[in-house]
């Protein structure tokens, strides 16, 4: 049987040390040991680092890394640097607010072993919704409805909405990620930003059992950021991958029916007034 991949959970890291030893213990926990934690503190004024310096020496693969002079960079610079410091074949994320069943592992590497052409995956959440806003519960059900009805296609179509509600329940291969642009104009939208821009040439892998427990709280990053103007950020997103790719490029990886109705609704969607050039 072929060596299963080495998998690097990146955990980003900020002011949140009432959570992240449920993180981290979550992680030394799993069943599968074929994984590496690269920790990212972006600048934690509280007792995180700490709490992660005491993880990363007494397990050894727990790797802890700041940015120069302990600067806070921000969520996009914080996943680069774990990107750039982490040695395995696939990236999977855990926030530092959320935490993991104990064979999270082992269910990604058993989808990757039975779909070796699997560079982007993502699993089912369960919500530990601690500010009791009943539209994270619909949100859940919403994706991951969404998420089993496509699983093994190309989702990119669809994406006018946003069906990964976590970068918890990601694991994508490095070398989709590592080549694709973080420098979104809207921080708070960080995830979508990069999912638009794997789903133009990946199909989504979704594995339905909630392997991970996603916290919602009133500090949480999205319940604190400016992130409420939708619109502006997927005409952003459009213009920017319009940028990269010809229409043409795009429909045909997305496997559109090339009928004119359908191809019209797609442009439609896609476009969001944005004048495309004569192709």
């Amino acid at each position: 049987m072929k060596k299963q991949p080495l998998i690097s959970v990146i955990v980003a890291s900020y002011n949140y040390a009432k959570y992240i030893k449920e993180t981290l213990d979550s992680l030394i926990r799993q069943t599968n040991k074929s994984f590496e934690v690269i920790v990212v503190d972006d600048g934690s004024r509280d007792q995180s680092l700490p709490i992660i310096e005491e993880y990363a020496n007494r397990f050894k693969n727990i790797k802890l890394y700041t940015h120069p002079s302990n600067q806070n960079r921000g969520l996009a610079e914080t996943v680069k640097l774990g990107i750039e410091k982490s040695n395995g074949e696939y990236i999977a994320f855990c926030e530092s607010d959320d935490y993991w069943t104990n064979n999270h592992i082992e269910y990604l590497q058993n989808t990757i072993q039975q779909n070796p052409l699997a560079n982007f995956i993502v699993n089912g959440i369960k919500v530990i919704n601690l500010s009791n806003n009943p539209e994270y519960d619909s949100y859940i059900e919403f994706s991951s409805s969404f998420l089993k009805k496509h699983s093994g296609s190309n989702i990119f179509p669809y994406l006018d909405s946003n069906y990964i509600p976590t970068f918890s329940a990601v694991c994508v291969k490095k070398e989709v990620i590592q080549n694709i642009n973080f420098s979104t104009p809207y921080p708070a939208w960080l995830d979508f930003w990069l999912w638009r821009q794997i789903c133009v040439f990946n199909k989504v892998y979704y594995i339905p059992q909630e392997l991970t427990l996603w916290r919602k709280h009133n500090e949480s990053y999205d319940a604190v950021s400016d992130n409420k103007d939708f619109n502006g950020f997927i005409k952003s997103s459009d213009q920017y991958l319009v940028s990269q790719y010809s229409l043409s490029q795009i429909i045909a990886n997305a496997n559109i029916p090339k009928d004119k109705k359908s191809l019209k609704q797609f442009i439609k969607s896609f476009c969001h007034s944005i004048s495309f050039k004569n192709e």
